[in-house]
């Protein structure tokens, strides 16, 4: 372990993406002297970012403008993929749109207007050693008792996806010693369907972010009674896999199951879906289907072949009224009738992360 220092200039509290990339601004704005501390052990530095499969959302001006920050999109690749802008506008309408209105104007203008230039900046910067502090130390999803204060009821009962070292402590301290004002959402979480089988209070750093069973546009969601929960088409996969979670915490058990027609299979995506990752269960008729799932937590199955055939119902009728309509992964209403039912995994949990932030005005 390196000599610590007694006096810095800027003292960075959290390794996570955000105070990594704090460290680097404040030392690139002049500060000789930084420092960066965590909780954590040193092999679990990058907290949350481990487990969050690389995504960031920016605004870009097509393809070409994003080629120069990823590394695994060849010339061949390339020319192969059609990508239109998406634009400072697109970006705002989606923050006003999934937050229902609710996000803080000032800061989701700073976040469209200067993704584009963060992400080219983060993108330029590598790994980095370490008279103001700044608290990047992440939310407080390790935190039982915060979540069940903040969350409400049952939400401690769901599954840690990401770093265990996420406690809120500099959350409580910043409110409690430098009275830091609250901000944001503090009862909202990104909550996605989890892999029931996953570790609880913790995620796996080997298999980080593949516990997400995302592929429930592609089929049907059912609780353990059989019952559909939620409007899987109300938009795009990506607009609503990180709400659906708190869906399912709502169900019987906390828990909820995935049943697709095998023509819709192969565009699971394997990372979370493949052999070994998942447990298949598998029947040709419904009323097999039913009878194995009984054996995992299922505990109607008379409900659940009912819900599959006026499901198949409606999308037979859908069909037949819209013959020029065909099925485009593309299109956020994906609406075919489940016929031939062969891979029925195992249940999906809630897996949980957020992030909650103060703000700090300067004394006067």
């Amino acid at each position: 372990m390196g000599l610590l220092l007694k006096e810095v200039d800027v003292l960075v509290v959290g390794g996570g993406n955000a105070g990594f990339s704090a460290a680097i601004s404040a030392a690139e704005s002049g500060a000789k002297r930084v420092m960066l501390i965590d909780a954590c052990p040193e092999h679990w530095a990058g907290g949350n970012s481990h487990f969050t499969a690389r995504a960031f959302r920016t605004v870009y001006h097509g393809l070409k403008d994003l080629l120069p920050i990823v590394n695994n999109v060849g010339k061949a690749m390339a020319k192969r993929i059609d990508m239109k802008a998406y634009t400072t506008d697109d970006f705002t309408q989606d923050i006003h749109r999934i937050c229902s209105g609710r996000s803080d104007p000032e800061l989701s203008r700073i976040l469209v207007h200067e993704s584009n230039a963060a992400v080219k900046w983060l993108a330029k910067h590598g790994e980095i050693r370490a008279i103001a502090v700044i608290l990047a130390a992440g939310g407080f999803e390790a935190n039982s008792r915060m979540i069940a204060q903040y969350l409400g009821p049952n939400w401690n009962l769901a599954k840690l996806r990401g770093t265990p070292y996420n406690i809120g402590t500099c959350l409580e301290m910043a409110i409690r010693d430098a009275s830091a004002e609250e901000a944001g959402n503090w009862s909202g979480c990104h909550s996605v369907a989890w892999d029931a089988h996953a570790p609880p209070h913790e995620g796996d750093r080997l298999i980080s972010n593949d516990f997400t069973k995302s592929g429930y546009p592609l089929g049907l969601m059912v609780n353990t009674e059989g019952d559909r929960f939620v409007d899987k088409g109300v938009d795009l996969r990506n607009y609503t896999y990180a709400i659906f979670g708190k869906a399912i915490l709502a169900q019987p058990g906390h828990t909820a199951f995935q049943v697709w027609d095998s023509q819709m299979t192969p565009w699971l995506r394997d990372e979370e879906y493949r052999e070994g990752r998942v447990e298949r269960i598998m029947a040709s008729s419904l009323s097999e289907l039913a009878e194995k799932c009984a054996k995992h937590e299922l505990t109607n199955p008379g409900k659940l072949v009912e819900t599959i055939t006026q499901y198949n119902e409606a999308a037979i009728a859908f069909q037949r009224e819209n013959p020029s309509k065909r099925w485009d992964q593309a299109v956020k209403d994906v609406f075919l009738p489940i016929r031939k039912l062969n891979v029925f995994p195992w249940p999906s949990l809630i897996g949980l992360s957020l992030s909650s932030k103060v703000h700090l005005w300067p004394s006067k």
